[in-house]
């Protein structure tokens, strides 16, 4: 893990993704770097102006942070595994992201 934050490109490639469960909606868009791996990621819910969404926003970019600082996405999606949450939205985002940057 580096302590030096490795900054994105300007223009940089990523996925998005709408991620339903139950009455929720949440979107996911992710921004890669050159190579392909993981750098960033936005979070937004279908419902506006709720306290969860501002909640997932504060969230997406402390996961954000980290990435940038050299934290594996492994690391996340052990310490959340057993996030329980109603709806499950949390590990269903790191789900998603294990199918798309896992051995990246």
């Amino acid at each position: 893990m580096s302590s030096e934050r490795k900054r994105l490109p300007n223009r940089r490639t990523g996925i998005r993704v709408a991620i339903s469960k139950g009455s929720e909606k949440v979107y996911l868009c992710t921004g890669n770097y050159e190579d392909g791996s993981l750098g960033e990621i936005f979070l937004d819910m279908s419902k506006q102006g709720t306290f969860s969404r501002a909640m997932l926003n504060a969230f997406a970019i402390a996961v954000s942070v980290g990435l940038q600082h050299g934290v594996p996405l492994s690391a996340f999606q052990h310490s959340y595994r057993d996030f329980k949450m109603e709806p499950d939205i949390i590990r269903d985002i790191f789900a998603e992201l294990a199918l798309s940057y896992e051995n990246k």
